[in-house]
C-alpha cells in the first residue's frame, strides 16, 4: 500500500485497521516516487506498507478482481469500509467557490476501466449516492455533485474515512438542483393539477402558486426539493392520498437520467432475459430495464382456447357509452354482458377475464386509419376483474371517458400520435376527436302490432304507425324539447306540447294529425310571461304507443333522451328532428363579431346525444355545464354554415339571423379547428426554402409556432401541404400532415384529469377492433386492447406485409428425419408464424433431371426462353389491383369444408403410445392460414367470393406442407409441435419418461444418480440406450441436470 509520507494520520489509520485482524504488523519503508503530472516528473517521498499473506492476497483478488464486480456482494458495513478506503486513497471531497457561492464535489479515481467505474457507481447507490462517470484524457473518474448525495456519502463513511470526518459541507445560500433531484414531469403535473384546485389566494399567500402553476403546465423543471417544499407548506391542506403520491415521487430510490448516445453493436450468440412477475422490470448495469412478458401465464392450465387478451387491465368503465355503426348507443358493460349471456357457449374464460369472439356476429363500430373514419366489425369483446382505481379524462369539447389507470390514450407528442397511460395524461395534452360520423342510418319499423294498441274504452282511437318517417322525427324533436306527460291520478293518459309560436304550434298539430289522426284540446297558459298554448292529446292508446316505442321521450326533464330507434334513423330525418329540438330549447344570438347557436337541457345524456348527432353533419360543438344545466354550443363560421344549410330552425326569424351572419362574414377565425404540429412543418418549409405562405412570412411563422407555441389551423395547414406537394415532397412527414389537414381527425385539449376510487364495479370492459385498434365513441377516438397469443394456442397478430423467407440448411441439405427448426437458423416460434413451409430437396430422378438439364442448357442457346409469359411490371400491377379492389367473402360451403378438414385432422387416431401426450396435427394458427390462402386464391382470380375450389386448393397446400415438415418419422403421424417447438410429442413423452426415472432414482440413491442405472431403467420402459443418452445430453444443455463427476447425474434444484 503506497501513501505519501505527508499522510501520517492515514498511515496510522491503516496500521490500526491491519492490527485488528493480523498478529504480524505491516512492514514499512520509504521510497522516492516520480510520477508525471502535466508532462513533468514530480519527485516525492512515499511510504510503502507491505506484508506477506496468502489469505489477504486472496481476499484482495476476490474483491478487486473482475472489475470490482464482487464488491456488489459485500454486506453494507464492509461496503462502507471499502468505499472509505477508496476515498482516503484516491478520492477527493472538495469545495469550489464561484463568487459568493460554494459548491461541494466528490471525485474518485479508482481505475481506468469503465466497467470498474460503473460498478462503483452502482455500489454508491447502496448509500443513496447518485454519481456518474466523467471521462477525460486517459482518466476515468466517478463524480457526484448533489448536496444530498454528498451528505449521504459523508454520513455513511465517516466512521472509517478520515477525509469524510474532516469534510465540511458549505452553507446553502441558494438551492441548486443536481441530476439526482429531477423527477417525472408528467407525474408532477398530475399532482400539481390537483393542488391547483385548492384556494388560489391561499396558495399565493404561501408563495407557491407560480411554482404549482408552472409545474402543472410542464413549463418548470420538477425536483424532489420542490415537492418537499410544497408538501411542507400545504401539509394541512392536502389529502392523505396526495401526500402519499408526493412522498412516493420524492423518494430517492429511482433517478431520471438522459440517454447520452445510442449505437448498434455487432453480436453473435444467445441473448437472455429474466421474467419478473408483477413488476416486469429489474436492474441491469445500474439501469432499470423491462423484462419480457409471457402471455401464457395469463391462462388457466385447462383453458386450451383460441385466444386471450394481452392487455388485461386496459379497459373502460361499465357506464361508458359506446356508439355502434348503426347510430345506436349502449353502455359498454350492458352491451358486453348481454352478448356473453346470449353466447355463453362461445365465451372463453382466461385468467381474471372472459373473452367472446364477435366477428361472426357482424356488429360494427366506427374506427379510423388516422385519415378517414369508417365502419368495421368488432373482433371480440372482453370483461376483466376491475382495478381499485379509475381515471376520468375530461376533453375540451365537454366529453369525458373513465378508464383503468393503465389504459392507453392517444395523444399528439412532437408531431406524432403516441399512446400514454391514462394515469400519465395531464391537462393540456392533445387528444384526437372525430370531425365527422359517417352514419347514414336506415328507415325503422316498429316492433308493435296495431291491434295490441286498441283500447275499447278510449274515446279517440289512433292510427298506429308501423315505421318511422319525417313527421315522426319532427314530433319526437318537439316532444323531447317541450313535451310532457298527461297524467290522471298518476296514470299516463296522453301527451301535451306547450309553445307560444303559432308556426311551431301549427306544425306540431299537423304532424300529430297526419301520424296518429288526433286533434288536440287547446288550453292557454297565462302568467307573467307571454301567453303560451298547450296542445293536449288525451288518449290511452297514444300513451301506450309512446310508452312502448318511445319511452325515453317523456321522462322527467333531467332524464330525457332521444330514443334509440330514432338514433338509428336516416340522416335526412335526423336533421328534421334536430331542427324541432333546437326550435324548442335552442337559441341563436348575433354578437358583435360572431354568432352563437345553442341547445339547453337539464339532461346530460340528451346533450351528449345532440352533440353526437351534430357530428353526423360534420358540425363540431362544445358541451358545457352550469348549475345542473347543460348547453351544446356551436361556433365557428364553417359549423354555423353547415347548421344553416343542413338543419336550421323551424321559424324564419331565427334562420334569418344565421343568414345575416353568413352573408356579412368570412370564415377566418379558427378557435377549435387546430392541429398541434409545428416542428415537422417548419422543418419541411426550411428544407424547400419556402419563405411565405400567402401573406404569412417565414419569420412570423417561426416566431408564432416556436416562441408563442401556436398551433396551425387545418385550413392553413392544408395550404402548406399543397405547397409542399408542388415542391415534389413525398415524405412520410408530409403524408402525416396531409392526413391531419385534410382528413377526418381533429384535436381537443384535455381539460382535466381526475383519479376516482372504484366504489362498486366488479368488472371493466373492452372491445378489440382489428387492425387499427381504435374506435370512435364519446366524441373521441379511443384505444382498445390488443390480443396476443402464445404456445401455439392462437395467433391474432396481423402482419403489416406478407413475408417470404428463404433459409439454407445448416448442413447443406434438408434432412426429412430431423425437425425443420434444428436445420435452419431461425427459432421455432418464428417458423410457426409462416402459413406455408416448403423444404426444397434435390433428389436424383432421371426423367426430371433430363428435363432440367435441357431447360438450363436451352436458355444459353435461346435467351428468350428466360422472358416470362407475363412481364413483371404487369404482374405487379395485377397483384396490386387484386389486393386493393378484391375483398372476397367466404361462402358457407367453403367455411364448412375448412371446418370439416380442421375437425377431422385434429381428431384422427394416431399410431404409437397410448399413454402420455397425444400429438396435435393442426392448430388454430393453421386454420387461419387456410382462410388466408383461400382468400388469396379468390383474389388472384378477381373473385368476390371464396368458393370450395379455393378452400380445397388451400387445404391441399397446407396438407402437403404438413406432410413434408410436420411428419413424426417415429409414429408416422402429423405433429404440429415438430414445427412449432422443434420437439415432437413422441420425443417429449420420452423426455418425460427420463425425467420420471430421475425422480424415482433420486428417491432411492439421493441426489447423486448413477448414469448407468438411468439407462437400464429406460431400457425397461422401451427406450434404447442411444435415445436415452441423447435425451440426457439435451437435459444437460438445458440446465435441468448436471454431472458432478463422471457417470453420476444430479438434478438441478427448482
Amino acid at each position: 500500500i503506497y501513501q505519501s509520507t505527508k499522510n501520517k494520520k492515514q498511515i496510522k489509520k491503516i496500521k490500526e485497521f491491519w492490527d485488528t485482524f493480523s498478529h504480524k504488523p505491516l512492514n514499512e519503508c520509504v521510497r522516492i516516487s516520480s510520477p508525471k503530472i502535466k508532462g513533468k516528473k514530480i519527485a516525492s517521498n512515499v511510504t510503502m506498507l507491505y506484508a506477506g499473506s496468502n489469505l489477504i492476497a486472496q481476499v484482495y483478488y476476490y474483491i478487486c478482481g473482475d472489475n470490482l464486480s464482487n464488491i456488489l456482494k459485500l454486506p453494507q458495513e464492509q461496503m462502507k469500509a471499502f468505499i472509505s478506503g477508496l476515498i482516503d486513497s484516491n478520492g477527493c471531497l472538495s469545495v469550489k467557490r464561484k463568487g459568493k457561492y460554494e459548491t461541494m464535489s466528490f471525485d474518485l479515481l479508482a481505475s481506468n476501466s469503465k466497467e470498474c467505474s460503473l460498478n462503483l457507481v452502482t455500489a454508491l447507490k447502496r448509500f443513496d449516492v447518485h454519481s456518474r462517470i466523467r471521462q477525460g484524457n486517459n482518466v476515468i473518474n466517478v463524480q457526484s455533485t448533489g448536496r444530498e448525495d454528498i451528505k449521504n456519502l459523508i454520513s455513511e463513511t465517516k466512521q472509517y474515512s478520515l477525509k469524510a470526518q474532516n469534510a465540511k459541507i458549505p452553507k446553502m445560500l441558494k438551492n441548486i438542483s443536481s441530476e439526482s433531484d429531477f423527477v417525472s414531469k408528467d407525474k408532477t403535473a398530475f399532482i400539481c393539477n390537483e393542488i391547483s384546485k385548492l384556494n388560489k389566494s391561499m396558495l399565493m399567500s404561501k408563495g407557491i402558486w407560480s411554482t404549482v402553476y408552472n409545474l402543472k403546465n410542464k413549463t418548470g423543471t420538477p425536483t424532489r426539493n420542490t415537492l418537499r417544499t410544497i408538501k411542507q407548506k400545504l401539509k394541512d391542506s392536502l389529502s392523505k392520498e396526495l401526500i402519499n403520491k408526493i412522498d412516493y415521487l420524492g423518494k430517492r430510490d429511482t433517478f431520471l437520467n438522459k440517454i447520452s448516445s445510442i449505437k448498434e453493436v455487432e453480436y453473435e450468440g444467445y441473448v437472455y432475459d429474466l421474467y419478473v412477475p408483477g413488476t416486469h422490470n429489474f436492474i441491469a448495469n445500474g439501469v432499470i430495464v423491462h423484462n419480457c412478458i409471457d402471455e401464457i401465464d395469463k391462462m388457466d392450465q385447462e383453458d386450451r382456447v383460441a385466444m386471450h387478451e394481452a392487455m388485461e387491465q386496459q379497459c373502460l368503465h361499465h357506464d361508458t357509452t359506446i356508439t355502434l355503426a348503426d347510430g345506436s348507443e349502449v353502455k359498454i358493460g350492458e352491451f358486453v354482458e348481454k352478448l356473453m349471456e346470449i353466447h355463453k357457449g362461445k365465451t372463453v374464460k382466461g385468467k381474471d377475464c372472459y373473452i367472446l369472439p364477435t366477428k361472426e356476429l357482424d356488429i360494427e363500430m366506427l374506427t379510423t386509419d388516422w385519415k378517414k373514419i369508417f365502419k368495421t366489425k368488432i373482433d371480440r369483446v372482453s370483461k376483466h376483474i376491475a382495478t381499485n382505481k379509475f381515471i376520468k379524462i375530461k376533453c375540451g369539447n365537454g366529453r369525458s371517458i373513465t378508464v383503468t389507470p393503465e389504459h392507453p390514450v392517444f395523444v399528439m407528442r412532437n408531431d406524432a400520435i403516441i399512446t400514454k397511460r391514462a394515469d400519465s395524461i395531464t391537462k393540456g395534452d392533445w387528444i384526437p376527436v372525430p370531425l365527422n360520423l359517417p352514419i347514414k342510418g336506415k328507415d325503422q319499423t316498429f316492433d308493435i302490432l296495431p291491434e295490441k294498441m286498441y283500447n275499447s274504452r278510449s274515446l279517440q282511437h289512433i292510427k298506429v304507425p308501423v315505421q318511422n318517417g319525417p313527421e315522426i322525427f319532427k314530433t319526437i324533436g318537439y316532444l323531447v324539447s317541450e313535451g310532457s306527460r298527461e297524467l290522471n291520478r298518476k296514470k299516463f293518459i296522453g301527451v301535451n306540447f306547450t309553445n307560444k309560436n303559432p308556426t311551431v304550434l301549427a306544425d306540431f298539430e299537423e304532424c300529430m294529425n297526419n301520424i296518429f289522426g288526433l286533434k288536440p284540446y287547446k288550453q292557454a297558459r297565462i302568467d307573467e310571461h307571454d301567453t303560451r298554448w298547450s296542445l293536449r292529446y288525451i288518449s290511452k292508446e297514444l300513451a301506450d304507443f309512446m310508452e312502448t316505442v318511445f319511452p325515453e321521450v317523456l321522462l322527467s326533464s333531467n332524464q330525457k333522451k332521444i330514443p334509440q330507434v330514432i338514433m338509428r334513423g336516416k340522416k335526412k330525418n335526423i336533421s328534421k328532428m334536430l331542427a324541432c329540438l333546437f326550435e324548442g330549447d335552442g337559441h341563436v344570438s348575433l354578437k358583435t363579431n360572431t354568432i352563437r347557436i345553442g341547445y339547453t337541457t337539464s339532461s346530460r345524456d340528451l346533450a351528449e346525444q345532440v352533440q353526437d348527432l351534430l357530428l353526423r353533419f360534420g358540425i363540431r360543438s362544445n358541451l358545457t355545464e352550469h348549475k345542473g344545466v347543460y348547453k351544446v354550443g356551436i361556433t365557428g363560421y364553417s359549423n354555423i354554415a353547415i347548421f344553416g344549410k343542413e338543419i336550421g330552425f323551424i321559424t324564419p326569424a331565427k334562420n334569418a339571423v344565421i343568414n345575416i351572419y353568413l352573408n356579412s362574414k368570412k370564415g377566418t377565425r379558427f378557435v377549435k379547428d387546430l392541429v398541434p404540429v409545428s416542428k415537422s412543418v417548419l422543418k419541411l418549409l426550411e428544407k424547400y426554402n419556402i419563405k411565405e405562405i400567402g401573406t404569412y412570412n417565414d419569420p412570423s411563422i417561426k416566431f408564432d409556432h416556436t416562441k408563442k407555441g401556436y398551433c396551425f389551423s387545418r385550413k392553413f395547414l392544408a395550404k402548406i401541404v399543397k405547397r409542399l406537394k408542388a415542391e415534389g415532397d413525398t415524405s412520410k412527414e408530409l403524408l402525416f400532415l396531409d392526413n391531419m389537414a385534410n382528413g377526418e381527425i381533429g384535436w381537443e385539449k384535455v381539460s382535466g384529469v381526475i383519479e376516482l376510487n372504484n366504489e362498486d364495479q366488479n368488472w371493466t370492459y373492452d372491445m378489440t377492433i382489428e387492425p387499427n385498434h381504435t374506435f370512435v365513441s364519446q366524441n373521441m377516438i379511443l384505444h382498445n386492447t390488443i390480443t396476443i397469443a402464445k404456445a401455439n394456442i392462437h395467433s391474432t397478430l396481423r402482419a403489416e406485409t406478407t413475408i417470404l423467407a428463404a433459409a439454407n440448411p445448416r448442413l447443406g441439405r434438408f434432412d426429412p428425419y430431423q425437425p425443420i427448426a434444428s436445420q435452419i437458423h431461425m427459432p421455432p416460434t418464428l417458423i410457426s408464424r409462416f402459413d406455408l413451409i416448403f423444404p426444397i430437396r434435390d433428389l436424383p430422378d432421371a426423367a426430371r433431371d433430363d428435363k432440367l438439364a435441357k431447360h438450363i442448357l436451352g436458355t444459353f442457346k435461346n435467351p428468350e426462353l428466360l422472358v416470362p409469359d407475363i412481364p413483371p411490371n404487369i404482374m405487379r400491377k395485377y397483384i396490386a389491383y387484386a389486393k386493393r379492389n378484391c375483398k372476397p367473402k367466404l361462402t358457407q360451403d367453403a367455411l364448412d369444408q375448412i371446418r370439416q378438414f380442421f375437425v377431422e385432422l385434429r381428431n384422427q387416431k394416431v399410431m404409437g403410445d397410448e399413454e402420455g401426450l397425444k400429438p396435435i396435427p393442426i392448430s388454430a394458427r393453421q386454420l387461419e392460414a387456410i382462410v388466408r390462402l383461400s382468400q388469396a386464391s379468390a383474389k388472384i382470380k378477381l373473385k368476390n367470393e371464396v368458393t370450395t375450389e379455393d378452400s380445397r386448393k388451400a387445404i391441399n397446400l397446407v396438407k402437403f406442407y404438413l406432410q413434408q415438415v410436420g411428419m413424426d418419422t417415429e409414429t408416422g403421424a402429423i405433429d404440429i409441435d415438430r414445427i412449432v417447438t422443434g420437439i415432437t410429442t413422441s420425443t417429449r413423452n420420452k423426455i418425460h419418461t427420463v425425467q420420471e426415472i430421475l425422480r424415482e432414482l433420486e428417491g432411492r440413491y439421493g441426489s447423486n444418480i448413477p448414469l448407468q442405472d438411468v439407462i437400464d431403467a429406460a431400457k425397461d420402459r422401451g427406450l434404447d440406450e442411444s435415445k436415452t443418452e441423447e435425451i440426457i445430453e439435451k437435459m444437460r444443455r438445458n440446465g435441468e441436470i448436471f454431472e458432478p463427476k463422471h457417470g453420476i447425474l444430479r438434478r438441478m434444484p427448482r
